[in-house]
C-alpha cells in the first residue's frame, strides 16, 4: 500500500501594498510585497477538529477585528494543527476586507537573518521601520527566537511599539 500525500499548495507573491483595492477584481488583494502566502491558506480551506476549535475560533476573531481581540494571538501546539494555515488565513482575510491595512507575514527565520543582517551591514534603522510600520504582523515559528537573546530583544521592542499603537 504506497502512501500518497496531496501536493504543496504553490506560494503566491503578492504585489505591494496600496490603498486602493478592488472588489471586482479576480486577484488577490494586495498585501505586502515582501512575504509570500499560500493561496489555499485560507479559513474556507481550514478543517476544523477537536484539537485545532479554539486556535481556528481565536484566529477568525482576530481578522474580523485586528487589534482589538486576542492582542497578541500567540498559536502554539503540535505540528500539522494548523497554525500557519491560520497565520495566512488571518492575512488573506485581512487583505480582502480591509485592504487599507499593511500586512506582513515572515517565518522567524526570515526575521532572524534581517536582523542580523541590519547589524552587520549597521543598517538597523530601515529594519525598525520594515517591522513597526505595518498594522499586522504575523510571525510564523516564533518558538525558533529562544536562545537568541539579541532577537528577542530588538523583537520584544518591536511588538512593543506596535502594540501601543
Amino acid at each position: 500500500m504506497e502512501n500518497h500525500k496531496p501536493p504543496l499548495p504553490e506560494p503566491m507573491s503578492a504585489p505591494p501594498v496600496s490603498g486602493n483595492g478592488s472588489e471586482e477584481s479576480e486577484e488577490l488583494p494586495p498585501i505586502s510585497s515582501y512575504q509570500v502566502l499560500h493561496s489555499n491558506y485560507r479559513f474556507e480551506n481550514f478543517v476544523v477538529g477537536m484539537d485545532n476549535k479554539m486556535a481556528h475560533a481565536a484566529a477568525l476573531s482576530v481578522a474580523k477585528n485586528p487589534s482589538s481581540n486576542y492582542n497578541p494571538l500567540f498559536l502554539y501546539g503540535e505540528s500539522g494543527l494548523g497554525k500557519t494555515h491560520l497565520l495566512q488565513a488571518i492575512g488573506h482575510h485581512v487583505a480582502r476586507e480591509k485592504p487599507y491595512l499593511k500586512i506582513l507575514y515572515i517565518k522567524t527565520e526570515q526575521f532572524v537573518n534581517e536582523f542580523i543582517n541590519s547589524i552587520m551591514n549597521n543598517e538597523t534603522a530601515s529594519l525598525k521601520i520594515k517591522y513597526r510600520n505595518v498594522d499586522i504582523l504575523l510571525i510564523d515559528d516564533i518558538q525558533f527566537l529562544a536562545e537568541k537573546e539579541q532577537t528577542q530583544i530588538e523583537f520584544f521592542h518591536t511588538f512593543d511599539e506596535l502594540h501601543s499603537k
